[in-house]
């Protein structure tokens, strides 16, 4: 059966659409914007530590922004999240939360003040955390890539040792959820010489395919 025949498949692509997407946008800001990441924080916190330690107030609002944006993602998405009954709109919903501030800041990208594409983006991160996560029956992290680390190293654990060879579709599904996260920041960087407006534009027509999937989905 072919993967897009089940709402399983179409879901289980959408999320490596975010893997991806993710990885990319976080390069973006790395090496257009301001040297860090809107998507895992405890690297942030650490930023924050520094900045306050050091004084830097300027540097210490960029890290602050980042944490509430991700803060405010992961708040609004749980109340999103169980409230729509049909499968399609619920889809529609969460993805356009995720792909309006991506096209927004495109549209913008001269006018917007860093300030507010900073928190933006970091909303997008945690929403999508919490939105698009399922590889099958298997919920995998499509941003703080720590977690899907230790999935894998137990699932192998498991697996070579322990003799549980059930495991082994955790190792390979947070494996390739790492991977495309990795795969998108490589693509960013290999398309940083054609600049930030041209490289920002193929996020965004990525971040569009999705909706094509979701058509597919049903009430099943």
């Amino acid at each position: 059966m072919s993967i897009l025949q089940s709402n399983q498949g179409r879901v289980a692509i959408i999320t490596c659409f975010s893997c991806f997407i993710l990885g990319y946008m976080n390069a973006h800001v790395v090496l257009f914007d301001i040297g860090a990441f809107v998507g895992p924080q405890t690297g942030n916190l650490v930023n924050m530590g520094i900045r306050l330690g050091q004084g830097d107030w300027s540097g210490l609002l960029t890290t602050l922004l980042i944490f509430g944006g991700f803060f405010v993602g992961c708040f609004f998405c749980t109340h999103v999240m169980g409230t729509i009954k049909c499968r399609k709109k619920e889809f529609f919903i969460q993805w356009s939360v995720f792909f309006v501030p991506i096209l927004l800041n495109f549209v913008l990208i001269d006018a917007l003040h860093i300030n507010l594409k900073i928190f933006s983006l970091s909303f997008i991160s945690g929403a999508a955390l919490c939105f698009f996560r399922k590889i099958g029956d298997l919920e995998v992290n499509n941003v703080i890539i720590t977690g899907n680390m230790r999935f894998i190293a137990n699932a192998l654990f498991d697996v070579n040792v322990r003799k549980n060879k059930s495991k082994s579709a955790v190792a390979w599904k947070c494996g390739l959820a790492t991977f495309l996260f990795f795969l998108g920041a490589l693509v960013l960087s290999l398309l940083e010489g054609f600049g930030r407006e041209a490289s920002f534009l193929v996020m965004v027509i990525i971040s569009a395919v999705p909706y094509l999937i979701g058509i597919g989905l049903t009430n099943e």
